[in-house]
């Protein structure tokens, strides 16, 4: 069978495995809280820059609608949808017949989850791959043959990994705890100006390319996410100067004031300037 196991591991011989679970528990669950917040004040920040650069006051308590707007899009969601339980981490645990040693799939599209996985004391770098002959540092080819035979033993037939391991999952909800949810914390993980900015003003280029200028929507996308032209600072830049500092006070009490009305001039004349640099790029055949 196909074979693409790149996160798979083994434990250390002789690992109790209630004890290893108490492990994975203490030392991901921490860091879980930690990107989860990092998550909140970013959909925090979103909540409220939409609105700001909209010309709308900021509600109050923004924080707790930004948290419910997310948590609702979380609901409508599928497992398998790209944004769905962004910080998750699960693991599929079973024992190879041929050894006795447990094996394990770890599933996280988190890096600092995965990454402090792999480091936990006992856990051994298992994956298998058979779609290239590209192993990894330090393994060799009968390496590799060991590892073949030792997925083929735990995952036979169609490999249906439900068939032969169970699954330990970190949290039974995605949902954030509550008592992160805390207004003066969520501020301390704000992104500066510029790195809030990032996204709107990647995209207003590439709207301002496609809308404004014609050029295949699918085309402007990719000059923009794949960097092929000049650098799209000056737009991110002129997007950040409009700004609100998010502070505790804003996204507990709220605003009345609108963002300057002069903000989409500045953005499509910043656009506007940055097309012509980039008139020669748009123009090539590929």
């Amino acid at each position: 069978m196909s074979t693409k196991i790149y996160h798979g591991f083994r434990l250390t011989e002789g690992t109790d495995l209630a004890t290893f679970k108490y492990q994975v528990r203490s030392v991901i669950d921490p860091l879980r809280d930690q990107e989860d917040l990092k998550l909140l004040a970013v959909e925090t920040a979103k909540f409220v820059d939409s609105r700001w650069l909209a010309g709308e006051p900021i509600p109050a308590g923004a924080a707790a609608a930004a948290y419910a707007t997310w948590s609702e899009a979380q609901s409508k969601m599928s497992a398998y949808d790209y944004d769905h339980d962004l910080n998750r981490f699960e693991l599929s645990i079973g024992t190879d017949p041929g050894t006795g040693r447990i094996m394990v799939i770890a599933r996280a599209e988190n890096h600092v989850l995965m990454d402090a996985f792999k480091e936990l004391s006992g856990v051994e770098e298992f994956g298998y791959w058979d779609n290239t002959d590209a192993y990894p540092e330090g393994v060799t080819e009968a390496d590799w043959k060991i590892r073949e035979a030792a997925w083929d033993r735990m995952l036979p037939g169609l490999g249906r990994i439900s068939d032969t391991m169970d699954t330990w999952t970190l949290r039974d909800s995605v949902e954030i705890r509550e008592e992160l949810r805390d207004t003066d914390t969520i501020v301390l993980h704000i992104h500066d100006l510029a790195d809030r900015a990032e996204g709107t003003g990647m995209d207003a280029y590439a709207d301002h390319l496609h809308l404004e200028c014609g050029v295949d929507v699918m085309r402007a996308v990719q000059h923009v996410a794949f960097g092929r032209g000049h650098s799209v600072r000056p737009v991110i830049d002129t997007v950040a100067s409009f700004l609100p500092a998010i502070t505790a006070e804003l996204i507990t009490q709220g605003s009345r004031n609108a963002v300057d009305t002069g903000y989409r001039d500045a953005v499509r004349s910043a656009c506007e300037e940055l097309h012509e640099q980039d008139k020669k790029e748009l123009a090539r055949k590929d």
